[in-house]
């Protein structure tokens, strides 16, 4: 480790010494992400330098899927995250060499600087197809940018030019804070340059210059830049790269089978589907067997293969799943469009047709099932996620559709269309599981289903790509019929709505009901929600949902724990406000689909998932379990989402688990109703969604999903019905809204258990069966949580501690609990974006820093003993423990994250 540090220190010590840079010198340098950029050089907190302050930067391809270059691109994958790999550089004799992907293609940076004022590039992108490329290659090749990217900041100028506007390739020139640039590109003509302003808080001026390479062939990529000579140039990307000081670290042992401490008899409740089917109603599940009593599931997701295990790895992931204390799993993509990653037959698909299911994966996936019920994990079962349509399926313009059938989906009078995807459901819920005995439309381990995955029309509404040929006509026909028809004018002012939104709302409502009676015919009891997302900008969807069982989402978070999302006060969308996005009033709401990403990510689980509790939502399962690809197009590693090679979240995960199936933290007594009636979602004026965004009609919202609950109600008569059930609720109409005190410190939930130190970056929980700190309080003095317990730091600064009860007492009484204890934990000789957004692979050494601390708890206990935990789940020793005046204190000094008490 030393040996490679050193030579990292060698190389940054090119071009530009370090000891050159102060506090905020303006540098051209080379990011972390391979951009090239003119910013402000700081001192990192966990890196050599920052930038800050970007003036302007120049890539190929990072952010060019949001200026819409042709062709457009199928589906919004965070290149910056998956698939595309940061690029890596290398130090040549005359500069530097990156290496790095963008999409599916490998692609080389060579950037050097042969004078002062002078900096040369050439990009060099593989764009070639493979002998037998499949779909996946297609689309996310030739949808990788052909040209080069140059963004402006807000407060900097931009000269006009004709720069490609007649196919010449003259300099821009720009000028920024006094000091001109000219970037002259080498390749012999622009076909187009797009000028954009992007129209929000940090807007940017971009140019966009397309170089009109439309063969997938090796691309090459020539420019130079000249600018003022003073300015210093860094072309080492490492010195950006955030690293931690790893000396004295451990090792993590991850084991794929074990939880270090299993909670399975502590959350289980064996075997799934004991208690009957579940079902809706009043706003939450509940099962058959067990009328009254709501049902709280929490779990994970699996994804590509992970659905169709070999029987000794799915009675692995079994007990993994069950002693991480999950009780329920999603199994997603079962339509996936490659073969072996969906259940379709494998053979089939090499030949170009689909619709055959797999009798080799779907055995595979029937003992998984099996095995998971047996633990007591029931099952959340996809509809219509990535289906794509072969030659041999012989569907009109088929072969053109999106995957998941994005918008689509919808047209009801496609006779071909709907059989596609009632065949499906069909023929997959009828199947009978050899190892269950019973049908999946028969098991009530199987407890619900979605009908779409992340498909909607506000989104998925374009004409020429999720519409093509035929089915373009079909959807203008469809709108013209319903505008010619009684029901097609349901406003008197048509110049007051938007016709076509109202339209959307109407055909997703009949495609919904139309697949829900086919799932009530197949079970009329299991629950069934419509598609499974929602956004600011698109809550005309919820609107659609009326004859839906419940509603879900997909509410991902990225760094949490920290001082801006922490501060609901201010001004913004952001904070809790997402996670009640898709609550409507007179459903239950699971989220089905989410993570936390950021070097901060057990933390923001953990609060997110105390959230869901105390704001009365009913289930949420985590993507993923095992997140990767084995085919070679992407990378085989797991991703950043990955849960089961993570333990910095897997650690985590159990006792949130717990608190969120137990409901240890209280909901927040106090229920919010806003309204989106059909001037808010279709109408044009002041108020509607139309003119404002959502956080702009309603401010409070953000405070409103912290202190209380909330859910929507859309017209006057779910008013009445709301208040009627409930007269203390408060609802929320726009310009008469409820306020809410951001002075106090630290900011309390409604429930008053969750603590927002969002000053310092740090939240606590305080429930009596769970406690938690996350986020920055390592320095900190001892943190008092409530009933005599405490924890102190002694070391480490950004650590996530928790501490549950294992057998269902108060914490204070309780005989068996679990504590985890956890700081930093990376990859060896860890070097990643500022974001942290990295993979974590289970091939390479997880470390994790090592922290000391003090735990007490009540004087009360007659005996305390502690024990740190081995990877395997085996105890790996005794701790320390001595009774003092203030009460038990346990020496939380051992190379482990979890630990397991034992009291008297």
């Amino acid at each position: 480790m030393n040996n490679f540090r050193t030579i990292v220190s060698f190389c940054a010590a090119t071009l530009i010494a370090a000891s050159n840079l102060y506090a905020s010198e303006q540098v051209l340098a080379v990011n972390h992400n391979g951009m090239l950029c003119f910013a402000s050089a700081v001192k990192g907190e966990k890196s050599e330098l920052a930038l800050k302050d970007i003036a302007f930067s120049l890539s190929y391809y990072h952010e060019v899927a949001d200026s819409k270059w042709d062709p457009a691109v199928s589906q919004d994958y965070d290149k910056d995250v998956w698939p595309t790999k940061n690029p890596t550089g290398i130090q040549e004799k005359d500069g530097f060499l990156y290496k790095g992907r963008v999409g599916l293609c490998p692609y080389t940076l060579k950037i050097s600087n042969p004078a002062p004022g002078l900096i040369e590039a050439e990009y060099t992108v593989d764009a070639r197809l493979s002998d037998k490329p499949g779909r996946e290659e297609l689309e996310l090749k030739s949808s990788t940018a052909r040209g080069l990217l140059l963004r402006i900041a807000p407060d900097c100028k931009i000269a006009e030019t004709a720069f490609g506007q007649n196919g010449s390739s003259n300099p821009a020139d720009f000028e920024i804070k006094g000091m001109k640039f000219k970037l002259s590109l080498e390749n012999s003509t622009v076909k187009r340059s797009y000028r954009i302003k992007q129209g929000n808080d940090k807007i940017n001026y971009v140019r966009a210059f397309d170089l009109g390479f439309k063969d997938n062939s090796i691309i090459t990529i020539k420019y130079k830049l000249e600018y003022p000579a003073e300015i210093p140039f860094i072309g080492n990307n490492k010195r950006f790269a955030s690293f931690s000081d790893q000396t004295g670290w451990y090792e993590v042992a991850v084991n794929h089978k074990i939880c270090p401490v299993d909670i399975s008899s502590s959350v289980l409740d064996a075997p799934a589907g004991k208690y009957g089917f579940m079902y809706a109603e009043n706003g939450h599940f509940f099962f058959k067997k067990r009328p009254g009593i709501p049902v709280c599931l929490s779990g994970v997701t699996l994804v590509h293969n992970s659905k169709f295990p070999e029987k000794d790895v799915a009675e692995d992931f079994a007990s993994r799943i069950a002693g991480m204390g999950c009780n329920i799993v999603r199994l997603h993509h079962l339509d996936y469009f490659l073969p072996g990653f969906g259940i379709f037959d494998r053979k089939d698909m090499e030949s170009g047709k689909t619709g055959r299911i797999d009798a080799e994966l779907i055995d595979r996936m029937d003992y998984l099932i099996f095995c998971l019920k047996q633990k007591g994990i029931y099952i959340h079962l996809d509809g219509i996620t990535a289906r794509r349509l072969l030659p041999g399926d012989g569907m009109k313009d088929g072969e053109k559709l999106s995957f998941g059938f994005k918008g689509s989906a919808y047209l009801y009078e496609d006779q071909a269309l709907m059989k596609v995807q009632n065949d499906y459901i069909s023929t997959l819920w009828n199947h009978v599981n050899p190892y269950t005995k019973l049908a999946y439309k028969d098991d009530p381990a199987i407890v619900s289903s979605s009908i779409l995955n992340e498909n909607d029309i506000y989104l998925h509404g374009s004409l020429n790509h999720h519409f093509p040929g035929h089915f373009s006509e079909l959807y203008k026909k469809m709108y013209k019929d319903w505008c010619d028809s009684p029901e097609g004018i349901p406003f008197a002012d048509e110049a007051k709505f938007r016709r076509e939104d109202i339209f959307r709302k109407e055909l997703m409502s009949k495609y919904f009901s139309q697949m829900i009676d086919l799932f009530k015919e197949l079970n009329p009891v299991r629950p069934v929600c419509g598609t499974t997302w929602i956004h600011p900008q698109r809550l005309q969807l919820l609107a659609a949902y009326g004859k839906t069982d419940f509603t879900a989402d997909h509410p991902y978070r990225d760094g949490l724990i920290n001082q801006d999302e922490l501060n609901i006060g201010k001004a913004g969308f952001k904070h809790f406000a997402p996670l009640s996005l898709a609550k409507r009033f007179d459903q239950p709401l699971m989220h089905e689909e989410w993570n936390s990403i950021g070097s901060d990510r057990a933390g923001t689980m953990g609060l997110s998932m105390a959230m869901m509790t105390v704001l009365g939502h009913d289930m949420n399962m985590l993507f993923a379990l095992h997140h990767h690809f084995e085919k070679g197009l992407i990378s085989p590693d797991v991703i950043s989402l990955n849960i089961g090679y993570d333990p910095a979240r897997s650690f985590i995960l159990p006792a949130m688990n717990l608190a969120f199936i137990r409901r240890d933290f209280k909901e927040n007594p106090q229920v919010y109703y806003y309204l989106l009636d059909d001037e808010i979602l279709f109408g044009k004026g002041p108020q509607s969604l139309f003119a404002k965004k959502f956080e702009e009609i309603y401010p409070s919202y953000a405070g409103a999903s912290f202190f209380g609950r909330c859910a929507f109600v859309f017209s006057e008569a779910d008013i009445k019905k709301v208040q009627a059930e409930n007269p203390s609720a408060i609802i929320v109409r726009p310009g008469a809204e409820p306020s809410f005190d951001y002075s106090t410190y630290p900011l309390k939930s409604g429930s008053g258990e969750i603590e927002l130190y969002w000053r310092d970056a740090y939240v606590l929980g305080k429930s009596s069966k769970t406690k938690f700190a996350f986020g920055n309080w390592g320095e900190k003095a001892s943190l008092e949580l409530g009933d005599a317990i405490s924890i102190r730091s002694k070391n480490g600064k950004y650590i996530d501690f928790t501490l549950s009860s294992l057998d269902g007492a108060e914490l204070k009484k309780s005989t068996h609990m679990m504590l985890v204890f956890s700081g930093r934990i990376e990859l060896e000789n860890l070097y990643y974006d500022q974001n942290g957004k990295n993979p974590v692979a289970p091939s390479t050494k997880v470390l994790a820093e090592p922290l000391r601390g003090i735990l007490t708890l009540p004087s009360s206990f007659k005996s305390v003993k502690a024990f740190w935990k081995e990877s395997n789940g085996a105890k790996g020793g005794e701790l320390k423990v001595e009774k003092a005046p203030s009460g038990w204190q346990i020496n939380l000094d051992a190379k482990s994250s979890v630990f397991e008490l034992i009291t008297e």
